[in-house]
């Protein structure tokens, strides 16, 4: 984007200079086309350049069949002699084409076509109405039908036009979500969405690493094709989106779980209690302290990935991920301290930072001590067997690749310059620090206010 005295002027991106690209070779071969084909596939073909391959196939073979079944019954129309019975113009011709048009619309819904049934529509009026009547009408529904074929060929053709760049397969590509892949809002906007399907398209190895549960990362994902597991919970699971099952957990020893759990509630705390029984996440509450306790509970009952059941219902032999307070700021940071000095303290880690949602409060996570991004992300390395691992996110000299908070266009931009590098010859001998991911890195922006210990 450039700015010129106020005045905002968007760069040319790829997809308009691709669209630059499919008219001229449209119009190019156009003079070996029927008069007027070039109109058609020129529609046909930028309406096929989309944002990925997969929307582009789908587009295309929609287009496709939506000009064939309105071809189709605009031929029937003619054989069936309609005009000649029915004067052409008169109000019972035109009462038939209407009843005919629902036909139409009814088969591209049949065969699952709904999204083309508009481009039935379009062709079986045009032939039934622009030119009825013509002699040379057949000629035209097969120019017409040629025309969106070729169309639709130089779209794909375009749209798979890339420049040859190396692309490193090998390396698994690692970001958070706040402050790096999310823009104001707490939502992925829609070019790093395109940039990262398309790089997962390529075969990307790209994963995402963050203390939110698997639930919240799906649901703050929408429209993205994770196909590799994501980190979450902090480092305490390795979660496979696709088969929907855990791959790795690392729970709290069942009699240290019950230790906490009456630690905190003898500091008069209600806690949530997230534990993995029989692969799925269920998190045990209690009777709330305060009103935002109740507020993250009825936000998050209903999603149909969380699963909560009263304490009351608690299964003896479930072991805790780990557990979970929201309290007023004050009231935990005094608890934390109790915590930092209790005797189970070596073998846990806390992690303390305030709501972003709910000014005044602070959360409170407990997990063991061993639970670290890191040590799930080299799991998931072994896994897929990557040769490496890149890390992208906001907090200076914990990243392989550093950014400012919040600049989430430079993320996907940095990650995808590590995926094809240029050059061509990619980056083999590239010295990654391989620094610690550490768990202030996914609430970014947060991290000189929180306080961690057993990391």
């Amino acid at each position: 984007m450039i700015i010129l005295k106020g005045l905002v002027i968007m760069r040319i991106g790829k997809r308009l200079v691709k669209s630059l690209v499919a008219m001229v070779l449209c119009f190019t071969v156009a003079p070996i086309m029927p008069a007027g084909a070039a109109f058609y596939s020129s529609i046909s073909a930028l309406q096929c350049l989309q944002v990925d391959s997969r929307s582009t196939k789908v587009m295309a073979m929609g287009r496709t069949m939506g000009t064939l079944i309105g071809a189709f019954y605009g031929i029937c129309v003619q054989l069936l002699g309609i005009t000649g019975i029915f004067l052409n113009g008169s109000y019972l011709y035109y009462l038939m084409v209407s009843l005919v048009t629902v036909m139409v619309l009814h088969t591209a819904s049949v065969f699952n076509y709904k999204s083309s049934a508009y481009f039935s529509a379009v062709v079986f009026l045009s032939i039934t109405v622009v030119h009825r009547g013509d002699a040379s009408l057949m000629a035209f529904v097969a120019s017409r039908v040629s025309a969106t074929m070729v169309g639709v060929a130089i779209g794909i053709g375009v749209n798979s036009l890339e420049l040859p760049r190396h692309k490193q397969k090998d390396v698994l590509l690692v970001s958070g979500l706040e402050g790096t892949l999310f823009k104001p809002g707490g939502q992925i906007g829609d070019a790093t969405r395109i940039v990262l399907n398309r790089m997962i398209e390529q075969g990307a190895m790209f994963t995402i690493a963050s203390l939110r549960t698997p639930a919240s990362i799906i649901e703050a994902t929408p429209g993205i094709n994770l196909n590799l597991p994501v980190v979450a919970c902090n480092g305490a699971v390795l979660y496979d989106i696709k088969q929907n099952r855990y791959l790795k957990s690392l729970p709290l020893n069942r009699e240290l779980g019950v230790t906490i759990c009456d630690f905190l509630k003898s500091q008069g705390l209600h806690v949530f209690a997230n534990c993995l029984i029989d692969n799925v996440l269920v998190i045990h509450y209690g009777k709330f302290n305060n009103p935002v306790e109740a507020s993250i509970f009825e936000k998050c009952r209903t999603s149909p990935y969380r699963n909560y059941i009263h304490e009351s219902h608690y299964i003896a032999d479930s072991r805790p991920l780990y557990y979970m307070v929201i309290e007023q700021t004050v009231k935990l940071q005094a608890v934390a301290i109790r915590l930092k000095n209790a005797p189970f303290a070596s073998q846990i880690k806390v992690l303390f930072y305030p709501s972003g949602d709910h000014p005044g409060y602070s959360y409170l996570k407990i997990y063991r001590n061993d639970v670290s991004k890191k040590a799930m992300l080299d799991c998931l390395q072994q896994l897929i067997k990557a040769e490496r691992i890149v890390t992208c996110g906001s907090v200076k000299n914990y990243y392989d690749i550093c950014i400012e908070a919040g600049d989430f266009d430079t993320a996907i931009k940095r990650l995808d310059r590590v995926f094809k590098p240029l050059g061509g010859a990619g980056i083999p001998k590239l010295q990654l620090k391989r620094l610690i991911f550490q768990s202030q890195g996914n609430i970014m922006g947060k991290t000189s206010r929180r306080k961690i210990w057993k990391e």
